[in-house]
């Protein structure tokens, strides 16, 4: 992660925003500023598809881009949703902290132009911050915060968003019924308004439920839906999560021969977008399972492939 260079970049942004003024619309032409608009728009379209990949330099580098130009135009809104993006991809990444300096820049303009969707927005995004640093009830207290701002659930966008959350929450919490409740109302809210990548996650999820109760059947049927709907939209990094967790899933129910061929699916995916965590559970699996049926030559080759993508790995985080 280039972080260095995203927070001078961002200095750079704002000093130029600071020596030409307040506002920058009024020396742009009409068709200047539709262009830059048109242009930020351009740059995040680009930063959500490198977002998608698990691409997050990449994301952060077209997320700053879009600011850049939202800044240029005045756009306040614009300017919040930039601050959104770019808190997203660094909570993705792991920088936790970073993240949600972002996520209070975006509250600041979310309330000083007293936009409640936006507001909503950034309050279930702090409450992500919280999630990804297992302090869940910092986390609950939020997502419910965040919800109860919805005046009509059923007609907000967001909305799905918050419930798939709590539920998350309250599977770390261990309260699996709570859980699943809040997941089929994601699910459902989600189905109706036809976003396939979000159903995929509600699926994911609970197919992690059913799998700790240990309702393999169950979890197996929900992992093949998130499978189903993450192919629907072509959501490679979804596609190795879901692979992985099913071959976790026939493992547990002793099916063997289907598990190593399922890893060994998840193993390509993630070599291919390059998901080294994600390769390495893989090939742990392939290894163990191969043992387990007596392929040893195939337990040497993954075992070799997983101990030199560790060590180049230990090499790269030691520079």
């Amino acid at each position: 992660m280039k972080q260095k260079k995203h927070v001078y970049l961002f200095l750079l942004i704002i000093a130029a925003s600071l020596l030409t003024g307040c506002s920058t619309t009024e020396k742009l032409l009409p068709g200047e500023v539709v262009e830059k608009r048109n242009k930020a728009a351009e740059y995040a379209e680009y930063g959500t598809k490198y977002y998608n990949e698990a691409d997050y330099s990449q994301a952060l580098d077209f997320f700053f881009l879009a600011l850049k130009e939202n800044i240029l135009v005045d756009s306040e809104k614009g300017i919040a949703e930039s601050y959104n993006s770019i808190g997203k991809t660094y909570l993705t990444a792991g920088k936790t902290a970073t993240a949600q300096e972002y996520f209070l820049k975006a509250r600041d303009v979310a309330e000083h132009l007293n936009d409640p969707g936006l507001i909503i927005r950034c309050t279930n995004n702090s409450g992500e911050v919280f999630l990804a640093n297992q302090a869940y009830k910092s986390a609950l207290n939020t997502f419910r915060k965040a919800f109860a701002l919805i005046e009509s659930p059923q007609k907000y966008e967001d909305s799905a968003v918050i419930l798939h959350n709590l539920g998350v929450t309250y599977k770390r919490l261990e309260n699996y019924e709570k859980a699943e409740e809040y997941l089929l109302l994601s699910l459902e809210y989600n189905g109706k308004n036809e976003k396939y990548k979000e159903m995929a996650s509600d699926n994911y999820v609970l197919a992690s439920i059913y799998s700790k109760k240990g309702d393999y059947s169950r979890a197996e049927s929900y992992i093949n839906k998130a499978l189903e709907f993450d192919r629907r939209t072509e959501n490679s990094y979804g596609i190795t999560k879901d692979l992985t967790a099913k071959g976790l899933i026939l493992r547990k129910s002793e099916r063997k021969e289907e598990a190593y061929y399922t890893f060994k699916r998840g193993a390509l995916v993630a070599e291919s977008l390059s998901l080294p965590q994600d390769l390495i559970l893989c090939l742990k699996n392939l290894e163990e399972l191969s043992k387990e049926l007596s392929y040893s030559e195939d337990t040497r080759l993954w075992r070799t492939t997983r101990e030199k993508l560790e060590e180049k790995l230990d090499s790269e985080t030691n520079k």
